[in-house]
C-alpha cells in the first residue's frame, strides 16, 4: 500500500509538471505577442489550445485517474465499509477528494501560463482582448478556468465510468484512450454531425467552430451535462456493486 500511494503521489506530481510547463511550450510553438497581449490574453490562448487540451490534459487525466477507484473492483471495498456509516459516504468522498485533484491540476496550467507570461514580459492589466474571451474583463478569465475545470472534471468521470462498468483496468484504460481520440475527432475532422451538434465534452471550448450548431444554447454547458450525466451513471451502477 506504502509504494502504491507513493506511485499515486508521483504521477500527480509530474501530471502537475507537465501541465505547470506546457504554456511555455504553446507558446513558442503557437502565440505570438502583440502591443495590447495580457497576461490573462496568454492564459486563455495557451490553454486552450489543441495541443494542451486534446495532448496534455486528457493524458495526464489518463494516466492519473484510470485507476483511481480501483478499490471497487477489490475486496478493500469491504474494509473501507466499516470506517463509514454507509457505502455511498465512500463513493461521495472518493469524487470529492477526485474533484479538488481536478481543481489543483487546473490551478497548476493556470500558474504555469501566469508565469510564463510575467517571464516573457506580457502587459498585466484588468482588461482582457483575446477573440475568444466573452467579456473584456477578468470575468472571462475565471469564465475560462471554469470551462477548463468542467471538462476535466467530465473527462475523469468519464474514465471512473469506464472502470466500475467493466472493473477491468485495462479496458478502462483502452476506453480512456478512445475518449481522447473522439475528443479530437470531434475537433480535427470535423463530421457534420459534431459540426451541427456538438456533443462531445470540450466543445465549449471551441464554441467559434459551432456557429451553426442547431441548439447553440446547449454549447457552454457541454462539459458540464456530461459531468451530470456520469455523476449519476456512477451512482447507479455503485448502487448494483453494494446490493
Amino acid at each position: 500500500m506504502i509504494l502504491r500511494k507513493n506511485f499515486k503521489n508521483l504521477k500527480i506530481f509530474l501530471g502537475s509538471v507537465c501541465l505547470f510547463f506546457s504554456p511555455l511550450l504553446v507558446h513558442a510553438v503557437y502565440f505570438k505577442q502583440t502591443a495590447s497581449s495580457s497576461i490573462w490574453d496568454f492564459f486563455i490562448e495557451t490553454s486552450g489550445t489543441p495541443i494542451v487540451l486534446f495532448f496534455v490534459l486528457p493524458l495526464v487525466l489518463l494516466v492519473i485517474f484510470f485507476d483511481e477507484g480501483s478499490f471497487f473492483i477489490t475486496n478493500y471495498l469491504q474494509y473501507l465499509s466499516a470506517r463509514f456509516s454507509s457505502l455511498t459516504e465512500i463513493i461521495s468522498s472518493w469524487m470529492i477528494d477526485e474533484f479538488f485533484l481536478c481543481l489543483w491540476l487546473i490551478l497548476c496550467l493556470f500558474l504555469g501560463s501566469i508565469t510564463t507570461a510575467l517571464s516573457e514580459n506580457y502587459k498585466v492589466t484588468f482588461m482582457v482582448k483575446h477573440p475568444f474571451a466573452i467579456q473584456s474583463n477578468l470575468f472571462s478569465v475565471f469564465l475560462h478556468f471554469w470551462l477548463l475545470y468542467i471538462f476535466a472534471i467530465s473527462i475523469c468521470l468519464a474514465l471512473n465510468c469506464f472502470l466500475i462498468i467493466s472493473r477491468k483496468k485495462h479496458v478502462s484504460f483502452i476506453l480512456g484512450v478512445f475518449l481522447s481520440l473522439v475528443i479530437i475527432s470531434s475537433y480535427k475532422i470535423r463530421l457534420g454531425i459534431f459540426q451541427s451538434f456538438p456533443t462531445i465534452m470540450g466543445s465549449e471550448l471551441f464554441f467559434p467552430n459551432y456557429l451553426s450548431a442547431f441548439m447553440p444554447a446547449i454549447l457552454p454547458y457541454c462539459s458540464l451535462i456530461w459531468a451530470a450525466i456520469e455523476y449519476f451513471t456512477l451512482r447507479i451502477t455503485f448502487r448494483r456493486i453494494i446490493q
